[in-house]
Order: C-alpha cells, then sequence, then structure tokens
C-alpha cells in the first residue's frame, strides 16, 4: 500500500491554501487591498467571506472601497482567509 501523506501531491485546496498563507502583501497595498487581495486568491465572493468574518457583505464591500477607514476584524479575516495576521494588516 503507497503512503501518499509525503507526496509532492496536493489537493487542490490545499494548494490554493498554501499560496495564500506564502503570500504575503505588499506594504505598498492598503488593507483594504489586502483583504480583497487575499479574498480573490482564496476565490471567495464578497457574501462568502463577510459570512465566514460575521459581518455584512455590505461592511465589506464598504472595506474594499475605501468607503471605511479600517477594520477591528483583522483576525477574523486572516482565519478565514488562511493567511497570517499580521501580514494582512502590515503587508509585512
Amino acid at each position: 500500500m503507497t503512503d501518499y501523506r509525503n507526496s509532492n501531491f496536493l489537493s487542490q485546496e490545499e494548494s490554493d491554501r498554501n499560496t495564500n498563507q506564502d503570500h504575503c502583501y505588499n506594504i505598498g497595498m492598503s488593507i483594504r487591498e489586502r483583504i480583497r487581495d487575499a479574498r480573490k486568491r482564496a476565490k471567495l465572493t464578497q457574501k462568502q467571506l463577510a459570512d465566514k468574518v460575521g459581518i455584512s457583505q455590505g461592511a465589506l464591500s464598504e472595506l474594499e472601497t475605501c468607503a471605511s477607514e479600517g477594520t477591528t476584524f483583522i483576525a477574523s479575516f486572516a482565519s478565514a482567509l488562511a493567511v497570517n495576521a499580521l501580514c494582512l494588516e502590515t503587508g509585512k
């Protein structure tokens, strides 16, 4: 029997998650741009991400379009997007 646990084969979901985790966002980007970019990399709609974070789709839309100055939900966004919270917040 073949043990695939240590193989180089990853499911598409694992591959996508690893890509999101390994990608740190440009320091020159705003937090709204980093959240939007991470959401798109995770292939989530605004509604899907908003539901995962526990906010309204409208609140997420405002955040992504710069109508909102920031968010207190960084940890929730990072968890839902499978990215590092500090990286998401600061780009570092």
